[in-house]
């Protein structure tokens, strides 16, 4: 039922379209084409046996519009205008008398075989070495008229990378064309571009970055092996690359996690600088083992690294002042019995019955760090506890307080 109806209006169609060609006043085109090039003069000329004065009712994708005729000895004439002779695509016409529709036709505007531009769009920008990526180069060559080219137009792909220089030939499909490129397994820029008709499109640059770097290792390097609160130990990465032995780019940031004896973390980064990434980190000012794991967040790691401190103060003085009013830690030797360098920090803290009355970090200067007693305001025959830190040791004094 539904086979029989589709028949019945695609005959009523063809009749309804058939009869349309034919004239009832025996209007007949003068050599009407069924192809004019864009930017061709075209005039429509019929033959008008009965002189009558028709309009032309014209239209295309742009826009449609009603032009008058020109009568000339049992002919008329009509000169179109620009936008029904230039724009690329089938162009519509029906002449009408007295307001009705009599002869129908059309013809078709093809592109100039003279290009204007050759539009490219590149993206992505840049992608990954490797086999997973891909990026694509699309063009829209188009004529003076704007008009793109026609279905089959030839254009030809160049592509230049690392010296190596290709040309691949694809026909414009749907008003475009457009390559693949497949990412290489190198890293660099890939230069390409596009002609049509002889005509270049500009040069369009794909750049190709490292693949996400492989696991890699890390070292350290030191003045010396003492906790002296002081130098700076340096962090190091092997070159980072890729699983393509491509190096990664400059800038990758790597984190330098270390975790001490006590279990507490420490941070540092770096970014890399032809591969390598370098931080640095103060030594510690106690007795200390550290374990190093470095990261690119999400992509690779290095190994654990372990590195030990050793003690750089075995003992310190303390002195009290007859009035308690200050107190003198130091001389500080460090490992060769010279002077612990400046900067190292001394920790006090008092308490009386259990309650913390006092609390100061001071560095040592030259070697001793003097701390004043005078915000104690010490009470006369009270126990007063004494609790000394540096570099990692404690001492505690039980003092009593006998005011004078």
């Amino acid at each position: 039922m539904f086979k029989f109806i589709n028949v019945f209006f695609l005959f009523s169609f063809f009749i309804f379209y058939s009869q349309n060609e034919q004239s009832f006043y025996g209007f007949e085109p003068i050599g009407l084409k069924k192809e004019y090039q864009a930017g061709q003069r075209i005039y429509l000329k019929f033959k008008n046996p009965k002189n009558l004065h028709p309009k032309l009712y014209i239209s295309n994708s742009y826009g449609s519009t009603i032009i008058e005729s020109i009568l000339t000895n049992e002919q008329i004439e009509f000169k179109l205008p620009k936008n029904f002779r230039t724009k690329y695509g089938k162009v519509t016409f029906t002449l009408l008398v007295n307001g009705k529709s009599d002869y129908q036709g059309s013809y078709f505007i093809i592109p100039q075989k003279n290009i204007k531009t050759v539009e490219t769009y590149l993206g992505p920008p840049s992608i990954k070495a490797g086999k997973y990526d891909i990026a694509m180069l699309v063009t829209i060559p188009v004529d003076y008229y704007d008009n793109p080219c026609e279905q089959g137009t030839n254009v030809i792909f160049n592509s230049s990378f690392l010296g190596d220089e290709n040309k691949e030939e694809v026909d414009i499909f749907n008003l475009v064309s457009h390559m693949r490129i497949n990412s290489p397994y190198k890293t660099g820029t890939i230069f390409l571009s596009c002609d049509v008709y002889n005509k270049s499109s500009k040069e369009e640059d794909l750049r190709v970055e490292p693949f996400t770097p492989d696991n890699f290792e890390i070292f350290y390097d030191r003045t010396h092996k003492y906790a002296d609160g002081n130098q700076l130990l340096k962090l190091y990465t092997s070159k980072l690359k890729d699983e393509y032995g491509n190096t990664v780019a400059d800038g990758t940031y790597v984190e330098f996690n270390i975790k001490n004896l006590a279990g507490n973390y420490l941070r540092t980064f770096g970014t890399t600088i032809n591969g390598i990434a370098t931080a640095q980190i103060v030594h510690p000012d106690y007795y200390d083992k550290w374990v190093v794991k470095a990261t690119v967040v999400g992509m690779a790691y290095s190994q654990d690294l372990e590195i030990i401190f050793d003690k750089v103060v075995k003992d310190y003085p303390v002195y009290f002042n007859k009035d308690y009013s200050e107190v003198i830690v130091g001389p500080i030797g460090s490992f060769m019995n010279q002077f612990i360098p400046d900067g190292l920090m001394v920790n006090l803290t008092v308490y009386r019955d259990h309650n913390l009355l006092f609390e100061i970090d001071k560095p040592t200067v030259k070697g001793k760090a003097k701390i004043s007693l005078d915000k104690i305001n010490l009470i006369h025959k009270q126990e007063y506890i004494f609790n000394f830190k540096v570099a990692g040791i404690n001492k505690t004094f039980k003092l009593i307080y006998n005011a004078k």
